[in-house]
């Protein structure tokens, strides 16, 4: 017997997977708001920095929603063969933030090398 998979697998996982996304924006949203509590003293750039990521994070979301509640609560199973403006959308902002985290990791790490670089010279 093959298995197929079907959209109802499919708006399941992702379901599910929604969830785990609206959680991490929860611990984001409270990372964000220590951040601007605490950090009075950083330049005004990395501040807007701060809140391009965001806001691009609060869009992300918000078009996932958008995107769960088309699907499950109007259209429902029957409304599978469009697309809507929002997936599209969806995935421009999920690459675009991923490239951000990228390039984010890539700078630290470049920092971390130079530290570890100095302190092996010095020790």
């Amino acid at each position: 017997m093959e298995a197929t998979l079907t959209l109802e697998h499919l708006l399941g996982a992702f379901t599910v997977e929604s969830c785990g996304a609206f959680i991490l924006y929860g611990v984001f949203a409270m990372q964000a708001y220590s951040y601007f509590m605490l950090a009075t003293r950083d330049p005004m750039l990395v501040k807007c920095v701060a809140w391009a990521v965001g806001f691009v994070e609060t869009l992300q979301t918000c078009l996932l929603i958008q995107f769960l509640y088309h699907f499950m609560g109007t259209e429902s199973i029957h409304g599978a063969q469009y697309v809507i403006w929002s997936a599209p959308v969806l995935v421009i902002t999920e690459v675009s933030l991923s490239f951000q985290n990228t390039q984010n990791i890539l700078t630290d790490w470049r920092r971390y090398q130079q530290r570890l670089i100095v302190l092996f010279v010095q020790g």
